[in-house]
Protein backbone atom coordinates (compact mmCIF):
# COMPACT_ATOMS: atom_id res chain seq x y z
CA UNK A 1 0.00 0.00 0.00
CA UNK A 2 1.30 2.98 -0.92
CA UNK A 3 2.13 5.96 1.76
CA UNK A 4 0.02 9.06 2.08
CA UNK A 5 1.05 12.09 -0.10
CA UNK A 6 3.34 14.79 2.18
CA UNK A 7 1.05 17.84 2.83
CA UNK A 8 2.29 21.00 5.11
CA UNK A 9 0.06 22.91 6.27
CA UNK A 10 0.07 26.74 7.73
CA UNK A 11 -2.51 28.10 9.59
CA UNK A 12 -3.57 24.59 10.82
CA UNK A 13 -4.32 26.14 14.83
CA UNK A 14 -6.59 29.01 13.32
CA UNK A 15 -10.43 29.05 13.32
CA UNK A 16 -10.22 27.61 9.34
CA UNK A 17 -7.32 25.26 10.34
CA UNK A 18 -8.10 23.07 13.13
CA UNK A 19 -11.30 21.92 11.39
CA UNK A 20 -9.12 21.58 8.27
CA UNK A 21 -6.68 19.93 10.26
CA UNK A 22 -8.24 16.56 10.77
CA UNK A 23 -10.05 15.80 7.52
CA UNK A 24 -6.75 17.06 5.29
CA UNK A 25 -4.72 14.27 7.84
CA UNK A 26 -7.18 11.55 7.02
CA UNK A 27 -5.79 11.02 3.64
CA UNK A 28 -2.05 13.24 3.80
CA UNK A 29 0.57 13.17 6.17
CA UNK A 30 0.31 16.41 6.86
CA UNK A 31 3.09 18.51 9.16
CA UNK A 32 1.81 21.91 10.61
CA UNK A 33 4.00 24.59 10.53
CA UNK A 34 3.53 26.66 13.82
CA UNK A 35 5.63 29.60 15.50
CA UNK A 36 5.75 27.64 18.69
CA UNK A 37 7.57 24.42 19.22
CA UNK A 38 4.58 21.65 19.25
CA UNK A 39 5.41 17.83 18.82
CA UNK A 40 5.31 16.78 15.70
CA UNK A 41 4.36 20.12 14.11
CA UNK A 42 7.79 21.87 12.36
CA UNK A 43 8.79 25.28 13.42
CA UNK A 44 8.62 28.19 10.98
CA UNK A 45 8.28 31.92 11.08
CA UNK A 46 6.41 32.45 8.27
CA UNK A 47 8.17 35.90 7.75
CA UNK A 48 11.70 34.59 7.60
CA UNK A 49 12.39 33.60 4.39
CA UNK A 50 15.44 30.99 5.12
CA UNK A 51 12.86 29.48 7.82
CA UNK A 52 10.53 28.56 5.22
CA UNK A 53 12.63 27.36 3.15
CA UNK A 54 14.17 25.15 5.70
CA UNK A 55 10.77 24.24 6.41
CA UNK A 56 10.01 22.83 2.58
CA UNK A 57 12.98 20.87 2.28
CA UNK A 58 12.43 19.08 5.67
CA UNK A 59 9.14 18.41 4.75
CA UNK A 60 9.41 17.55 0.75
CA UNK A 61 5.31 18.53 0.26
CA UNK A 62 3.75 17.27 -2.76
CA UNK A 63 1.09 19.60 -1.25
CA UNK A 64 1.05 23.20 0.66
CA UNK A 65 -1.90 24.48 2.17
CA UNK A 66 -2.09 28.17 3.17
CA UNK A 67 -4.38 28.65 5.34
CA UNK A 68 -2.88 31.36 7.78
CA UNK A 69 -2.69 35.02 7.29
CA UNK A 70 -3.88 38.22 9.73
CA UNK A 71 -7.45 38.76 9.20
CA UNK A 72 -8.39 41.59 11.63
CA UNK A 73 -9.66 43.59 9.17
CA UNK A 74 -9.34 46.75 11.43
CA UNK A 75 -6.22 45.39 12.84
CA UNK A 76 -4.66 45.69 9.19
CA UNK A 77 -5.96 49.10 8.69
CA UNK A 78 -4.08 49.87 11.58
CA UNK A 79 -0.55 48.13 11.45
CA UNK A 80 0.02 48.07 7.51
CA UNK A 81 3.21 47.18 8.50
CA UNK A 82 2.68 44.15 9.65
CA UNK A 83 -0.58 43.57 7.60
CA UNK A 84 2.08 42.95 4.73
CA UNK A 85 4.52 40.38 6.53
CA UNK A 86 1.67 38.24 7.92
CA UNK A 87 -0.24 37.92 4.51
CA UNK A 88 2.22 39.08 1.40
CA UNK A 89 6.04 38.12 2.51
CA UNK A 90 4.22 34.45 4.09
CA UNK A 91 2.90 33.89 0.54
CA UNK A 92 6.02 35.43 -1.62
CA UNK A 93 8.37 32.95 1.04
CA UNK A 94 6.13 30.20 0.68
CA UNK A 95 5.78 29.84 -2.80
CA UNK A 96 9.39 30.65 -3.56
CA UNK A 97 10.71 28.07 -1.26
CA UNK A 98 8.70 26.01 -3.07
CA UNK A 99 9.90 26.99 -6.39
CA UNK A 100 13.29 26.04 -5.10
CA UNK A 101 13.13 22.46 -4.46
CA UNK A 102 13.76 20.03 -7.20
CA UNK A 103 9.73 18.90 -7.55
CA UNK A 104 7.57 22.13 -7.01
CA UNK A 105 4.53 21.28 -4.81
CA UNK A 106 1.03 22.23 -5.64
CA UNK A 107 0.06 25.03 -3.46
CA UNK A 108 -3.76 25.81 -2.08
CA UNK A 109 -4.25 29.33 -0.96
CA UNK A 110 -6.86 30.49 1.16
CA UNK A 111 -8.58 33.80 -0.18
CA UNK A 112 -11.43 36.13 0.69
CA UNK A 113 -14.41 37.60 -0.49
CA UNK A 114 -13.40 40.81 1.29
CA UNK A 115 -12.20 41.55 -2.18
CA UNK A 116 -15.46 41.89 -4.12
CA UNK A 117 -17.90 44.97 -3.70
CA UNK A 118 -20.81 46.01 -6.10
CA UNK A 119 -24.12 44.25 -7.13
CA UNK A 120 -23.19 41.00 -6.89
CA UNK A 121 -23.22 37.84 -6.98
CA UNK A 122 -19.35 37.91 -8.04
CA UNK A 123 -17.61 36.11 -10.64
CA UNK A 124 -13.94 35.32 -9.99
CA UNK A 125 -13.24 36.21 -13.57
CA UNK A 126 -14.84 39.83 -12.87
CA UNK A 127 -13.72 43.06 -11.21
CA UNK A 128 -12.17 43.12 -7.92
CA UNK A 129 -12.91 46.24 -5.22
CA UNK A 130 -10.53 45.78 -2.22
CA UNK A 131 -11.59 48.37 -0.02
CA UNK A 132 -9.49 48.08 2.97
CA UNK A 133 -5.52 47.07 3.43
CA UNK A 134 -6.71 43.74 4.60
CA UNK A 135 -8.35 43.25 1.19
CA UNK A 136 -5.36 44.62 -0.76
CA UNK A 137 -2.86 42.07 1.14
CA UNK A 138 -5.38 39.24 0.23
CA UNK A 139 -5.24 40.19 -3.58
CA UNK A 140 -1.10 40.75 -3.61
CA UNK A 141 -0.63 37.31 -1.91
CA UNK A 142 -3.62 35.74 -4.84
CA UNK A 143 -0.82 37.12 -7.70
CA UNK A 144 1.78 35.72 -6.42
CA UNK A 145 0.58 32.33 -5.55
CA UNK A 146 -0.98 31.97 -9.01
CA UNK A 147 2.49 32.26 -10.07
CA UNK A 148 3.22 28.76 -9.46
CA UNK A 149 2.26 25.96 -11.94
CA UNK A 150 -0.93 24.29 -10.89
CA UNK A 151 -1.45 26.33 -7.77
CA UNK A 152 -5.55 26.73 -6.60
CA UNK A 153 -6.87 30.31 -5.24
CA UNK A 154 -10.17 29.61 -2.80
CA UNK A 155 -11.99 33.02 -2.43
CA UNK A 156 -14.08 32.04 1.05
CA UNK A 157 -16.25 33.23 3.40
CA UNK A 158 -17.37 30.83 6.41
CA UNK A 159 -18.99 30.70 10.21
CA UNK A 160 -19.03 28.07 12.71
CA UNK A 161 -18.77 27.67 16.37
CA UNK A 162 -14.91 28.69 17.80
CA UNK A 163 -13.54 26.95 20.29
CA UNK A 164 -12.74 30.22 22.77
CA UNK A 165 -15.64 32.58 23.63
CA UNK A 166 -16.54 35.06 21.24
CA UNK A 167 -14.14 33.37 17.87
CA UNK A 168 -15.83 33.81 14.73
CA UNK A 169 -19.29 36.15 13.68
CA UNK A 170 -21.77 33.02 14.40
CA UNK A 171 -19.62 32.65 18.08
CA UNK A 172 -19.41 36.57 18.76
CA UNK A 173 -23.19 37.06 17.70
CA UNK A 174 -24.51 34.11 19.89
CA UNK A 175 -22.71 34.77 23.08
CA UNK A 176 -23.44 38.67 23.00
CA UNK A 177 -27.42 38.32 22.02
CA UNK A 178 -27.60 35.52 24.64
CA UNK A 179 -25.90 37.65 27.02
CA UNK A 180 -28.35 40.49 25.95
CA UNK A 181 -25.46 42.61 24.82
CA UNK A 182 -26.24 45.13 22.26
CA UNK A 183 -25.07 44.43 18.77
CA UNK A 184 -25.86 45.87 16.00
CA UNK A 185 -26.20 43.69 12.78
CA UNK A 186 -25.60 45.29 9.25
CA UNK A 187 -28.93 44.95 7.30
CA UNK A 188 -26.49 46.76 4.43
CA UNK A 189 -23.59 43.90 3.64
CA UNK A 190 -24.30 40.73 1.82
CA UNK A 191 -22.84 37.56 1.57
CA UNK A 192 -23.20 33.52 1.13
CA UNK A 193 -20.90 32.06 4.04
CA UNK A 194 -20.31 28.15 4.35
CA UNK A 195 -20.56 26.55 7.11
CA UNK A 196 -17.20 25.44 8.25
CA UNK A 197 -17.79 21.71 8.25
CA UNK A 198 -19.00 22.22 4.28
CA UNK A 199 -16.31 24.37 3.96
CA UNK A 200 -13.88 21.50 4.94
CA UNK A 201 -15.48 18.86 3.05
CA UNK A 202 -16.21 20.67 0.03
CA UNK A 203 -12.22 21.65 0.59
CA UNK A 204 -11.12 18.58 0.36
CA UNK A 205 -13.55 17.30 -2.78
CA UNK A 206 -11.37 20.23 -4.18
CA UNK A 207 -8.03 18.63 -3.46
CA UNK A 208 -9.18 15.17 -4.52
CA UNK A 209 -10.50 16.77 -7.96
CA UNK A 210 -6.90 18.54 -8.16
CA UNK A 211 -9.14 22.14 -9.13
CA UNK A 212 -6.86 24.80 -9.98
CA UNK A 213 -6.76 28.21 -10.70
CA UNK A 214 -9.40 30.76 -8.64
CA UNK A 215 -12.44 29.44 -7.14
CA UNK A 216 -14.91 31.22 -5.12
CA UNK A 217 -16.29 29.03 -2.07
CA UNK A 218 -19.18 30.02 -0.61
CA UNK A 219 -22.45 29.20 -0.16
CA UNK A 220 -25.21 27.85 -2.75
CA UNK A 221 -28.59 30.19 -3.31
CA UNK A 222 -29.06 34.53 -3.08
CA UNK A 223 -27.24 35.11 0.51
CA UNK A 224 -28.68 37.48 2.82
CA UNK A 225 -27.51 40.11 5.09
CA UNK A 226 -25.84 40.15 7.82
CA UNK A 227 -28.81 41.41 9.49
CA UNK A 228 -30.58 38.59 8.25
CA UNK A 229 -27.94 35.74 9.35
CA UNK A 230 -27.79 37.06 12.56
CA UNK A 231 -31.78 36.94 13.13
CA UNK A 232 -31.84 33.32 11.53
CA UNK A 233 -28.72 32.29 13.66
CA UNK A 234 -31.04 33.43 16.99
CA UNK A 235 -33.93 31.48 15.37
CA UNK A 236 -32.00 28.24 15.05
CA UNK A 237 -30.35 28.11 18.25
CA UNK A 238 -33.09 29.03 19.85
CA UNK A 239 -31.88 32.23 21.64
CA UNK A 240 -33.71 35.83 21.68
CA UNK A 241 -32.95 38.57 18.83
CA UNK A 242 -33.84 41.37 21.25
CA UNK A 243 -30.21 42.77 22.00
CA UNK A 244 -29.41 42.93 18.05
CA UNK A 245 -30.91 46.34 16.11
CA UNK A 246 -30.22 46.07 12.60
CA UNK A 247 -28.21 48.77 11.08
CA UNK A 248 -25.58 50.29 8.59
CA UNK A 249 -22.05 49.54 8.45
CA UNK A 250 -21.31 52.56 7.76
CA UNK A 251 -22.61 53.87 11.22
CA UNK A 252 -20.07 52.31 13.13
CA UNK A 253 -17.01 54.53 12.27
CA UNK A 254 -14.82 51.06 11.96
CA UNK A 255 -11.28 51.56 11.12
CA UNK A 256 -11.36 49.90 7.92
CA UNK A 257 -14.14 50.38 4.88
CA UNK A 258 -16.14 47.68 4.65
CA UNK A 259 -17.33 45.83 1.00
CA UNK A 260 -20.97 45.72 1.19
CA UNK A 261 -22.19 43.17 -1.27
CA UNK A 262 -19.25 39.98 -1.14
CA UNK A 263 -22.00 37.77 -2.70
CA UNK A 264 -19.83 35.04 -4.90
CA UNK A 265 -20.98 33.63 -7.69
CA UNK A 266 -20.24 29.76 -7.58
CA UNK A 267 -21.13 29.03 -10.80
CA UNK A 268 -16.95 27.60 -11.53
CA UNK A 269 -17.32 25.46 -8.08
CA UNK A 270 -20.11 23.62 -8.78
CA UNK A 271 -18.63 22.69 -12.67
CA UNK A 272 -15.61 21.20 -10.38
CA UNK A 273 -17.54 19.02 -8.05
CA UNK A 274 -20.39 18.06 -10.93
CA UNK A 275 -21.45 15.24 -8.32
CA UNK A 276 -21.78 17.16 -5.31
CA UNK A 277 -24.46 19.40 -3.53
CA UNK A 278 -23.30 22.96 -2.31
CA UNK A 279 -25.10 23.51 0.82
CA UNK A 280 -27.13 26.92 1.89
CA UNK A 281 -26.50 29.41 4.59
CA UNK A 282 -29.73 28.27 5.85
CA UNK A 283 -28.85 24.18 5.81
CA UNK A 284 -25.04 25.25 6.95
CA UNK A 285 -26.90 26.83 10.06
CA UNK A 286 -29.24 23.53 10.59
CA UNK A 287 -25.99 21.38 9.98
CA UNK A 288 -24.16 23.63 12.80
CA UNK A 289 -27.46 23.01 15.21
CA UNK A 290 -27.61 19.52 14.53
CA UNK A 291 -23.73 19.28 15.40
CA UNK A 292 -24.13 20.94 18.88
CA UNK A 293 -26.86 18.66 19.28
CA UNK A 294 -24.93 15.61 19.06
CA UNK A 295 -21.43 16.71 21.42
CA UNK A 296 -24.46 17.66 23.41
CA UNK A 297 -25.94 14.34 23.52
CA UNK A 298 -22.24 12.90 23.96
CA UNK A 299 -21.55 14.72 27.12
CA UNK A 300 -24.93 13.40 28.50
CA UNK A 301 -24.33 9.55 27.96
Amino acid sequence: MAEPARLLMTGASGFLGATLLPRLAGEYAVTPVTRKTRQGWIEADLTDTSAVLRALRDVKPAIVVHAAAWTSVDGCERDQAQAYAQNVLAAENLVSACAALPTAPRIIFVSTDQLYDGPGPHGEDGPVTPRNVYALTKLWAESIVLRAPGSLVLRSNFFGHGRKRGEGLASWLLDSMAANKPVTVFDDVLFNPLYLEDYADLFLDLVRANARGMVNLGADGAGLSKAAFAYALAERFCVSAASAVAGSVESMNLAAVRPKDMRMNISRLRASLPKRTIPTVEAGLKRMWDDVERVRTDVRK
